[in-house]
């Protein structure tokens, strides 16, 4: 839940409202977010009176301004109440009692802002960074006045405390992020935000134009004072970097540098590595000697971690480009093996097996014991996880034909739930390992056909190819792709139409009229000799 909120912030700000609301509703008031200050012992501790009567007087509505010494109680009960949100709604209103609090809040902070310590300030930007989502209105003024009264006073912070307030506030302009970075590809992060066919992105707002400022304040004590970080705080500042879609190449090669010094030295609790190597791989940032150092400090400590930690780590190798690491996978599998894989969440279950998949790894034992479980388990499996399941057996062209026999048994009561990408990659595992299903591919032909316009192209290709080499394609299905794809022809790169023309041939179908010779004409000069072969 804490790796939620650091990479939620790169993918969603509703994925961070997921984790709390996971968080509320499952009553877990041991979860401490990023933020080392929401584990403080005057977070956690609780409400004392003062603290209560202060809570109580903002559901009435009706508490008095703060005064100046009062603020250091008002901010860690804010952080508390983020961390532990009162369950229920206002009397009369549909509102809930977290946002009735934070909204009545907001104003008597902002008032005392000025003269407020940087702990207090940081103490309240957490609090409404990962407070309850339905305060929009009066989060926004009240960040925006906590981003001023920063910048006014940037030389008062230590360096750890610098980091921590960039990462809030990365994570809470997140809506000013996306549309600042729409049109190009912020540093590291693959595909993130952007927006097809956009030509150039539209000048950054006023507020990003502040939240670069103090990025750029940072930076020279970052670089100055580096070396006195702790391993969280150096991955924090990179995650903060790229939350915001800010290109920072000396902080990020300072920051490498300074982490995998810290790992081979052997400094780094072994229970912070999952953390920055999926951190870092999620960066993109260039750091080979990171994840070599991590990859050896992790064989003698995966026996320690759990089923999370272990499937955090492995899974992180497999969105860099960093091959070769043997004795890490046979280590990690190994400590899964000694864990019980019935103990692995269905999560972490897929994770961990499609890395090791992805990795190279080669045990027999580990991947058929894996199977097994996720045979018996099905059911709590999500339809990603079940796809992404079959996928690393393909990967690895191994048929474990119980798990394999489970999932068509499932499908039918679960097709409704699987997206359309989940469908391709489900289609995709059986016809690869040709492992014949005419119930699954017949099921699946019955609820993809009204829905043809959801696959993207190279989805749709993956699908035509797993019913045409399965033997499974029907002309009714192949009709109602060729009507589909003619209406969006210009989607269609010229490799994805020249291999789905050769699948229509493979199965012994015509090429479908529906795709017009002018067209072809027009796009010639984008067609290589093969396409057009």
């Amino acid at each position: 839940l804490q790796f939620l909120y650091l990479i939620g912030g790169q993918r969603s700000v509703m994925l961070r409202r997921v984790a709390a609301t996971a968080v509320q509703r499952r009553g877990w008031t041991d979860f401490a977010p990023a933020s080392p200050l929401l584990r403080a012992p005057d977070v956690t501790a609780g409400a004392d009176g003062a603290q209560r009567a202060w809570q109580h007087a903002l559901e009435r509505g009706d508490a008095p301004p703060l005064a100046p010494d009062q603020m250091s109680m008002a901010a860690a009960h804010m952080c508390f109440l983020a961390c532990h949100p009162p369950l229920g709604q206002v009397r009369g209103s549909e509102e809930s009692r977290a946002a009735a609090i934070f909204r009545s809040a907001a104003p008597l902070l902002q008032a005392q802002l000025a003269c407020a310590a940087p702990r207090e300030l940081g103490l309240v930007l957490w609090a409404y960074t990962v407070g309850v989502p339905d305060a929009a209105a009066q989060k926004d003024g009240l960040i925006d006045a906590l981003l001023a009264a920063v910048l006014a006073q940037t030389e008062r912070f230590h360096a750890a405390e610098f980091v921590d307030m960039l990462l809030a506030f990365s994570l809470s302009f997140q809506d000013d992020v996306a549309a600042s970075v729409a049109g190009r590809r912020p540093h590291g992060v693959p595909g993130l935000l952007g927006a097809r066919g956009r030509a150039s992105p539209p000048p950054p707002s006023a507020r990003m134009r502040e939240v670069a400022r103090l990025f750029d304040a940072f930076e020279s004590q970052c670089l100055a004072h580096l070396d006195d970080l702790s391993v969280t705080s150096v991955v924090y500042c990179i995650t903060a970097y790229v939350n915001a879609g800010i290109d920072a190449p000396d902080v990020f090669a300072a920051a490498v540098a300074r982490l995998a010094v810290v790992i081979r030295a052997g400094e780094c609790d072994p229970c912070d590595l999952p953390l920055v190597v999926v951190s870092l791989a999620f960066a993109g940032c260039p750091a080979a000697d990171v994840f070599a150092a991590a990859a050896a400090a992790a064989v003698p400590a995966a026996g320690s971690w759990g089923p999370e930690e272990l499937s955090t780590f492995v899974g992180a190798f497999r969105h860099t480009d960093q091959t070769e690491h043997g004795a890490m996978l046979d280590a990690a599998a190994d400590a899964a093996m000694q864990l019980d894989l019935t103990t692995f969440p269905p999560s972490s279950l897929t994770t961990l097996t499609y890395a090791l998949a992805k990795g190279g790894f080669c045990g027999d034992v580990y991947f058929d014991a894996a199977a097994e479980v996720a045979a018996t388990q099905l059911d709590a499996f999500t339809p990603h996880e079940i796809a992404h399941l079959l996928t690393a057996y393909v990967i690895i062209d191994h048929v474990p034909a119980h798990l394999f026999a489970e999932t068509v048994h499932a499908l039918p009561d679960r097709l409704a739930t699987f997206d359309s990408a989940s469908i391709t990659l489900l289609v995709g595992a059986y016809a690869s390992l040709e492992y014949d299903s005419p119930e699954l591919f017949d099921a699946v032909a019955a609820h993809v056909r009204p829905r043809l316009a959801s696959f993207v192209p190279a989805d749709m290709n993956i699908l035509v190819w797993a019913f045409c080499k399965s033997a499974h394609a029907t002309p009714e299905l192949l009709e109602d792709v060729a009507h589909n794809v003619s209406s969006r022809l210009p989607l269609f790169a010229p490799q994805e139409l020249s291999n789905m023309a050769r699948w229509y041939a493979f199965a012994g179908f015509s090429a479908p009229e529906h795709w017009p010779g002018g067209y072809w004409t027009q796009k010639d000069g984008t067609f290589a000799p093969p396409h057009l072969h």
